[in-house]
C-alpha cells in the first residue's frame, strides 16, 4: 500500500511538474510584466525553476523595487547549486571519462588538453555596498543589503551558467580530437 501512494505522489508531482512547465511557457517576444511566483513541491523544490527565468524575474524586481526577502534567496541558492551540483556530478564524471580516452587514444598528441578548476577565473561574488552604507538610517542599510544580495543572484546565475559552458566546450573539444582517431569510429 505504501509503494501505490508512493507511486501516486511521484505521478501527481511529475503532473504538477507539467502543468507548471507548460504555464511558465511564454509566447516568442513576449515579456514578464510583473515578478515572477514560484510553485513549490511538497520537498520544498522549486517547480519549473530555470536559470534564465530567474535572471528575468530578478532583473523586473530590481526596477519595480519588489525584491527577494533573504529567505526566499535563500531557497534560491539552495535550488541553484542543487542544480549545479547535479550537472557537475554528471559533467564532471563524464569529463574524466573523455579525459581518459584521449590520453589512451592520443599518447603521442602534442597538445594535450587540460582541465582547470574552477574553469573561469573570475573574481569571488562580492558585494557591492559602495558609500551608501554610510547612512544612519538602519533600514536603508538593510534594504541596500537586500538589493545586494539580489544582484548576486543575477551573478551567481552566470558564474554557473559560464562554468557549465566552459565544461561542455571542453568536452566538445575533446570529442572532435577523439573522432579523428580511427579506432574510436
Amino acid at each position: 500500500k505504501a509503494t501505490v501512494s508512493v507511486l501516486y505522489c511521484q505521478r501527481d508531482r511529475q503532473m504538477s511538474e507539467a502543468r507548471t512547465t507548460r504555464r511558465s511557457k511564454k509566447r516568442p517576444g513576449s515579456k514578464q510584466v510583473g515578478p515572477r511566483q514560484w510553485a513549490f513541491d511538497d520537498e520544498g523544490n522549486i517547480l519549473g525553476f530555470s536559470f534564465r527565468g530567474l535572471r528575468a524575474d530578478v532583473l523586473v524586481r530590481l526596477k519595480t523595487d519588489n525584491l527577494y526577502t533573504l529567505e526566499e534567496c535563500k531557497v534560491i541558492i539552495r535550488e541553484m547549486l542543487k542544480y549545479a551540483t547535479a550537472w557537475c556530478e554528471v559533467e564532471l564524471a563524464q569529463l574524466m571519462y573523455l579525459s581518459n580516452l584521449h590520453r589512451k587514444l592520443l599518447p603521442d598528441s602534442a597538445s594535450h588538453l587540460g582541465f582547470q578548476w574552477p574553469t573561469s577565473a573570475a573574481p569571488e561574488l562580492s558585494f557591492d555596498f559602495g558609500t551608501d552604507l554610510t547612512a544612519v538610517n538602519p533600514r536603508f542599510r538593510v534594504g541596500k543589503i537586500v538589493e545586494e544580495l539580489n544582484k548576486s543572484l543575477i551573478r551567481l546565475s552566470d558564474q554557473l551558467l559560464m562554468q557549465r559552458k566552459e565544461r561542455l566546450l571542453y568536452a566538445a573539444r575533446l570529442l572532435e580530437d577523439l573522432e579523428k582517431v580511427e579506432d574510436f569510429q
